[in-house]
């Protein structure tokens, strides 16, 4: 049996429109979700690896500035975190020494950490810090 010509084209309309909804209820249930961005965290060279004593777990870096000991450092190869160290107390210059906490690290390894301390600046006429000595005798 043939059909008319306009039975067809409903047809043809009513399956398009078909399409079109599935369309867009698939492409509704596939949208990408963002994850939450978290704030970067900010970290600087802090030194060099000079020395590895593995039989005693320590280094020796050539620090960036100076660190108070337990602070933890983070040992960088080619880009990527391989291993942890904690600042020890021993300091000669730019010399410092860091037990280390896991991996195995290598010397010309960076290590990285926090930033330095910046200093306090005090406004003028606040107490602390070296004052000049009255000279006048009293």
């Amino acid at each position: 049996m043939v059909q008319p010509a306009n039975m067809r084209i409903k047809s043809s309309i009513g399956i398009s429109a078909l399409m079109l909804v599935t369309l867009t209820a698939l492409t509704g249930c596939l949208t990408w979700e963002s994850t939450p961005q978290s704030d970067p965290i900010t970290v600087y060279p802090a030194g060099i690896v000079k020395r590895v004593n593995f039989a005693e777990k320590y280094l020796v870096f050539e620090a960036s500035h100076s660190f108070d000991a337990g602070k933890v450092l983070t040992v960088i190869r080619e880009g990527s975190p391989v291993g942890k160290v904690r600042v020890l107390a021993f300091k000669r210059k730019r010399i410092q020494s860091a037990d280390i906490l896991e991996g195995v690290p290598e010397p010309g390894d960076v290590l990285e950490g926090p930033p330095p301390a910046q200093p306090q600046h005090r406004e003028h006429g606040q107490r602390g810090g070296l004052r000049p000595q009255d000279s006048r005798a009293q």
